[in-house]
């Protein structure tokens, strides 16, 4: 394996930007790995480029990567928060004359609100985040993700709860369509009502669920008898 190096001043990017997307479709290439040097007007991107020999993969493998709509991708708490994010980097990087991705790309605002970040170690362990952009940019975007800290996880715990609800009518149905066609006695349609709410209460345990249905189930017939 081979790497080749290009730096991509955000001042003239075209030249070097056009010169790396030349060299990625000519070679096979097994990783590519960044990162933004922040340095004002001479801020810029480095790239390693690691490669085998060999033809680039067909063109027909090349596919365009298709453009994700956050509004669908995070939830509207989510979304409401890595609005404001967005906001804050476009501000910050017309203060600087930068461009807004050379702050936090997207999809690594997308990554602050789902995980969600509470502090600058875990900023740093988004994929592509520097040390220097987190020390640089760190405290500015934790203070909105921190104020905001509340809507999230409320938005999160409100989804859970939504899905453990469905599990709970799904089970209580199957227990009821069980009892109609005379599968099951009343008393055992109670405690498949029981195991329904025990299943739920353990919806993030799918191993565990896995199990006690197949007891509880094996179980039925005997008391049926």
């Amino acid at each position: 394996m081979k790497m080749q190096f290009f730096t991509i001043a955000i001042a003239d990017a075209q030249a070097a930007t056009d010169a790396l997307n030349a060299f990625l479709v000519a070679h096979r290439v097994v990783h590519v790995e960044r990162h933004f040097v922040a340095d004002g007007a001479n801020s810029a991107w480095s790239v390693c480029v690691s490669y085998t020999e060999g033809e680039s993969r067909p063109a027909a493998d090349r596919r365009p990567q298709k453009k994700v709509d956050y509004r669908d991708a995070l939830s509207e708490p989510q979304f409401a928060v890595f609005a404001k994010l967005r906001t804050l980097r476009k501000t910050l990087a017309d203060q600087e004359g930068v461009p807004a991705y050379a702050l936090f790309t997207n999809e690594q605002l997308a990554e602050m609100v789902r995980r969600p970040v509470r502090s600058l170690d875990h900023l740093a362990g988004i994929d592509g985040v520097g040390q220097a952009r987190v020390e640089k940019y760190g405290e500015a975007f934790l203070g909105i993700l921190n104020a905001s800290l509340p809507a999230l996880t409320n938005g999160r715990a409100r989804q859970l709860a939504r899905s453990r609800r469905t599990r709970y009518l799904r089970a209580k149905r199957h227990w009821e369509r069980q009892y109609r066609t005379g599968a099951i006695s009343p008393y055992a349609l109670q405690r498949g009502f029981d195991a329904a709410l025990a299943i739920t209460a353990h919806a993030d345990a799918a191993a565990w669920r896995r199990r006690q249905v197949l007891a509880f189930s094996s179980a039925l017939w005997y008391e049926d008898v």
